[in-house]
């Protein structure tokens, strides 16, 4: 078995392993790692989360189930019929919204992660595929930043599909070879700046890791 880390760890350094995503709410994080023997948590989300205000978790909660309850599905709505419009300002007053709870700790801020991704998407409906990529590259940021490695292939991708859609095609390749860097980096570990061979290579693990991925941006001309 080989084991990635996230960041590079000195010899004798005790090695972590997540219980829970932080994407998921305080109450949710807590309730799954009661289940394995732990009754607090002192990572800085967590101990951020309990820090805050009724008043502020009470706003939070209440941004949540409007989109859950309201914009989500006006959402959905406008991927299957033309006669609805999907909520661009709705939504991104949300974002700025929780983005403000969050105060100085914005890269802490794992609520809007959704409400961002269906944004970038309500973009792509209107026609407004650079607005849409501006996103789309925040989300990435954001990820990369959050070392949540399981997405961060996926936004990358996007981006260079938004590039191709804009015929950009120098910055759709560079993206796509930022894409095959993070799905084989999972698996071989970080590719050397001197590496020559490390396309053909990179190319063979995305096939097997994401096929679907590599069919299309085969069709796409990425490849």
């Amino acid at each position: 078995m080989f084991i990635r880390t996230c960041r590079p760890i000195l010899s004798g350094k005790e090695l972590i392993l997540n219980y829970c995503s932080p994407v998921n709410s305080y109450e949710v994080r807590s309730y799954a790692l009661r289940l394995h023997g732990i009754k607090s948590c002192s990572c800085r989300l967590c101990n951020l989360d309990r820090s805050e205000s009724e008043k502020v978790k009470l706003r939070r909660a209440n941004i949540l189930e409007t989109y859950e309850k309201s914009l989500e599905p006006r959402m959905q709505l406008s991927f299957i019929s033309a006669n609805y419009s999907p909520p661009i300002k709705e939504l991104t007053k949300l974002i700025d919204e929780l983005k403000e709870l969050r105060g100085k700790h914005p890269d802490l801020e794992f609520h809007s992660f959704e409400l961002k991704s269906d944004l970038a998407e309500a973009y792509v409906r209107t026609g407004n595929v650079l607005q849409s990529l501006l996103v789309f590259k925040e989300i990435y940021n954001f990820e990369k930043t959050a070392q949540l490695s399981q997405f961060s292939s996926d936004a990358a991708y996007k981006i260079a599909s938004h590039y191709v859609r804009l015929n950009q095609m120098k910055e759709a390749k560079e993206w796509w070879d930022v894409v095959l860097k993070e799905l084989a980096g999972s698996i071989r570990g970080k590719f050397n700046e001197g590496e020559t061979k490390w396309r053909k290579e990179a190319l063979y693990l995305a096939k097997k890791l994401s096929p679907k991925m590599f069919s299309d941006a085969k069709n796409i001309g990425l490849l």
